[in-house]
């Protein structure tokens, strides 16, 4: 894929290579950087268990806010689906959204609308909010790293009442004064297709369902994954979900069985 000529957007100014070796709780890994181990923070609370394989190569950098590590561990390193060629995976969750908007790779609304970024709801937050003369568009964005063994991009890859509480937020707003979007960011570039993971989060699943009827627009957007991350387009959703085949590598460690919770 000649990814050259696609807009990029650099988010690792100080790229380090490393070797992941264990993961120490939800957001501390132990890497091991020019033959030393080392303690880093990983920016993401999800299992990563299909990715997070000792011996594995990472890119980290230098820490990015305030933590007892040194370093984020940003970059992991899996077999591409289908080829099995060396592939990175984004471990953290950038930023992109206002950067599509600005770059004019996705359309919400016209391009002098007023962006508020983190508006607060009642008892949270969303991502952004775009505010064009007569609507009122709030957007909610998902990091998807997950996939399956038929190239679908899966998410959640664990339980997120979270992500069930924006779903239902985005839709208890929707009218046609106020739109609501969800937009699944898939962080890879071998996926061929999104399909939310019913098997790990049923709540999640049938939410969207119910909220896709009721006009909340939900899009997948693909980037393929390193120190800079290139707009590959728009990827299809596919609802209802198909059965979740299995993970892809198919021979990674985590266990295969649908519906392991």
């Amino acid at each position: 894929m000649n990814t050259n000529a696609r807009p990029a957007f650099d988010w690792i100014k100080a790229p380090q290579n490393a070797q992941f070796l264990r993961r120490l709780n939800r957001f501390a890994c132990l890497v091991k950087l020019d033959g030393r181990e080392c303690k880093d923070h990983l920016p993401n609370s999800g299992r990563l268990e299909e990715l997070l394989i000792p011996g594995a190569p990472v890119i980290i950098e230098k820490r990015r806010d305030q933590g007892k590590t040194l370093h984020d561990t940003l970059l992991i390193q899996t077999k591409g689906f289908h080829s099995g060629d060396p592939l990175w995976v984004v471990c953290d969750t950038p930023k992109l959204l206002r950067w599509a908007l600005d770059m004019q790779l996705v359309q919400i609304g016209p391009r002098d609308s007023e962006i508020s970024m983190e508006p607060r709801l009642a008892d949270g937050r969303l991502d952004l909010r775009l505010q064009p003369p007569g609507v009122d568009h709030w957007i909610e964005t998902k990091s998807v790293n997950l996939l399956d063994r038929q190239g679908l991009a899966r998410f959640p890859d664990a339980p997120t009442p979270r992500g069930l509480k924006h779903v239902q937020a985005l839709q208890q707003m929707q009218s046609a004064a106020v739109h609501g979007w969800l937009i699944f960011m898939v962080m890879r570039a071998d996926a061929i297709g999104f399909a939310p993971f019913a098997e790990r989060d049923p709540n999640l699943t049938a939410a969207l369902l119910h909220a896709q009827y009721s006009g909340l627009q939900i899009l997948a957007l693909q980037f393929s994954a390193g120190p800079r991350l290139h707009f590959i387009g728009k990827l299809p959703v596919i609802l209802p979900p198909p059965p979740f085949p299995g993970f892809w590598p198919s021979d990674s460690p985590c266990k295969q069985a649908v519906g392991h919770p």
